[in-house]
């Protein structure tokens, strides 16, 4: 892992104290950055119709799909891995229950 994106995400992360809008915010739930770099983050399936669906299981009982899970994947890929992922195939399958792809 590059240092430089590791220190960058400890620093923006680590100090602050989590807080929701319960307007805009249902739930909050830490995950340590670790986490989204383990082997078995992310997973693909695929729908019944046979599209790619991004998968991120965070922990028990917690699977994260697009397009929350589609930036999170993203900042894994560049923040804390330092892959680029422009001109990669990336995350572009929302949840099958929502009806329109994410821009990304």
């Amino acid at each position: 892992m590059n240092s430089a994106y590791r220190d960058w995400a400890i620093a923006c992360v680590a100090p602050v104290t989590p807080a929701r809008d319960r307007r805009e915010v249902h739930s909050l739930h830490p995950i340590p950055l670790h986490r989204l770099t383990d082997p078995d983050v992310p997973r693909r399936r695929t729908t019944d119709d046979g599209r790619p669906l991004l998968q991120l299981p965070l922990r028990r009982g917690m699977v994260v799909h697009p397009p929350t899970g589609a930036l999170l994947w993203r900042f894994r890929e560049v923040a804390l891995l330092g892959r680029p992922t422009r001109g990669r195939p990336g995350p572009v399958r929302l949840h099958p229950h929502m009806s329109r792809s994410p821009v990304l």
